[in-house]
């Protein structure tokens, strides 16, 4: 593999922002992957307009795929004096609270991985059967503690109806007490899994939401696409891992890939590193852990004999798959020198 590094980014209010086929292709030494298609970025809620027109009129970009949560749209947009509540049972869709964050000339497509799954694998949409059945592994709701205990400041914000010492997280998110809710999944599930181990979960958990992911990236009019989550290396990292496998690129680039996130997003890291140890999050969440790729790859090929068993399993078919790799590859898959 090449020595050359990643690219930096190059806006000044957009962080971890890379062309992943540029990357992938300078990283190999090869022309594997179609430039200018796939992008990959942290969250640009905060981006310029000079960076906003950019993103439309120097890379094209027509649709974004954000992958955070309904709580981390809430969040942001309260920062940008949008009047959405963040304490009330409203009714609001992940996309409605992300309207104040939209940017214009792009489409907007929601698909959140953890949040719901993590609290209760079947709230919304039935997962398709795997077709093999995964290893032996974790179940996040086995791991929460009841009765749950919340802090002086959370419980305040509780209606005095609700017997806190013995309220459930699900209960907390029925009635819109979101970041109460977070906190604890935080501290009870999260911290403990680590990194790597929520990666696996996702996998494990999460198949309607990854199989609407790898439906849009098998569409060619998602395309120019910028994904992004909040730091744009873990949720969106696994995403573009799973692409990158289906494309056949070389597990030194996707690792490289991977890890160069940390580097780019060194300039906030002491601002995510508030908003991560404000809801019971490590320090260790700002980085990107050693072994992450190997360990999702040697998942995949443990449970279900790769990455195309896998997506099989969650409901992904051939086409859809050969769909992903033309929109991505060069030619049909084979690497151009």
């Amino acid at each position: 593999m090449s020595k050359t590094k990643v690219p930096d980014s190059p806006f000044s209010s957009i962080l971890n922002f890379r062309d992943v086929g540029q990357t992938i292709n300078q990283l190999t030494g090869t022309n594997i992957l179609r430039e200018g298609r796939l992008f990959r970025s942290a969250r640009p809620d905060d981006a310029s307009s000079e960076d906003k027109k950019n993103l439309v009129d120097t890379y094209g970009i027509t649709n974004i795929l954000d992958l955070r949560s309904k709580t981390e749209h809430i969040s942001q947009a309260q920062k940008h004096a949008a009047r959405i509540p963040s304490s009330a049972a409203a009714p609001q869709t992940n996309d409605d609270t992300a309207e104040p964050l939209k940017i214009p000339g792009i489409r907007f497509r929601a698909s959140t991985l953890m949040e719901t799954k993590l609290v209760k694998p079947d709230v919304f949409l039935p997962s398709p059967p795997l077709t093999h059945p995964p290893p032996p592994h974790f179940s996040p709701n086995s791991h929460l503690t009841w009765p749950l205990s919340l802090t002086p400041k959370e419980e305040s914000h509780l209606p005095n109806h609700l017997p806190t010492p013995n309220s459930h997280i699900l209960t907390l998110f029925l009635l819109g007490y979101r970041t109460p809710a977070i906190r604890i999944l935080a501290t009870e599930v999260m911290s403990p899994r680590g990194l790597t181990g929520l990666g696996l979960d996702t996998l494990t958990h999460s198949h309607t939401p990854l199989f609407q992911v790898l439906h849009t990236l098998s569409l060619p009019t998602s395309y120019p696409l910028l994904i992004h989550c909040t730091q744009g290396k873990d949720r969106t990292g696994l995403v573009v891992l799973l692409a990158l496998l289906l494309c056949n690129c070389p597990p030194a680039a996707i690792v490289a890939d991977y890890v160069a996130s940390e580097g780019a997003l060194v300039a906030e890291r002491e601002e995510r590193l508030k908003e991560m140890m404000g809801i019971g999050l490590g320090e260790e969440f700002a980085g990107c852990p050693e072994g992450f790729v190997e360990s999702v790859v040697g998942f995949l090929e443990e449970g279900w004999g790769g990455v195309r068993g896998y997506l099989e399993g969650i409901g992904v078919d051939g086409e859809m798959m050969e769909g992903v790799r033309g929109n991505l590859m060069v030619g049909e898959g084979r690497a151009e020198r």
